[in-house]
């Protein structure tokens, strides 16, 4: 059930979606697949909760919970694809030449790379670390969030330094933070229009500090 649902959805984001289509904004459209969505996510909420489990452990065996949620998140699954209502318009176009495949390839499978260094320097303490990822930057959501359990991934170049503090007499320790995120700013989606520029990202630059009290 599984399998053939991943196909289903790889289908239908290959070929059923892929034709163009006017921009246009249908209502009707936008409320069904919001509907769909909002079914799709209901289920991974509601039977993540503890008197949903024991509920369904009750009508079957306690070894086929966990398949009965991959079975009934697949047929929503499958449903979603069917009664998808696919939007006018394209966020951008990677279309051309094998690029259109690899970027498929990366979205399907939420493909990413993220290499991470981390050391401690010797008597002051400081540690940093440091990371790169690389995703389709492309896509405003290239990370899928089933798999790596957070709603958005560390792209581009990233900083993180704590220092602890020598502050003594004190019924707690102190430590000062650094957070520097996509440096690069990388994975901006730039949005056409007169005027100001606008983009889409689900990682902006950003340059953070802290103060840490530990107890």
């Amino acid at each position: 059930m599984f399998v053939t649902a991943l196909a289903t959805c790889a289908y239908h984001y290959l070929i059923v979606w892929a034709s163009p289509r006017r921009p246009e904004i249908p209502v009707a459209a936008i409320a069904e697949d919001l509907l769909l969505l909002t079914v799709f996510a209901l289920h991974h909420s509601v039977f993540a909760r503890e008197p949903v489990k024991s509920a369904v452990a009750r009508l079957v065996p306690e070894r086929l919970v966990r398949s009965v949620y991959v079975w009934v998140a697949s047929l929503l699954l499958i449903a979603v694809c069917l009664w998808w209502q696919p939007i006018g318009g394209d966020m951008y176009d990677g279309s051309a030449g094998v690029r259109r495949y690899g970027h498929a390839l990366v979205q399907l499978l939420g493909f990413w790379i993220t290499a991470r260094v981390s050391c401690t320097v010797p008597g002051a303490g400081t540690r940093i670390s440091t990371s790169y990822g690389w995703t389709d930057f492309r896509a405003l959501m290239p990370a899928h969030v089933f798999i790596t359990q957070a709603s958005n991934q560390d792209i581009g170049v990233n900083v993180y330094v704590r220092q602890p503090l020598p502050i003594g007499g004190m019924p707690w320790r102190m430590e000062a933070t650094a957070d520097l995120r996509n440096l690069l700013a990388q994975g901006y989606l730039p949005l056409g229009g007169t005027g100001a520029r606008s983009v889409l990202t689900n990682s902006p630059r950003a340059v953070r500090g802290g103060l840490n009290f530990i107890f």
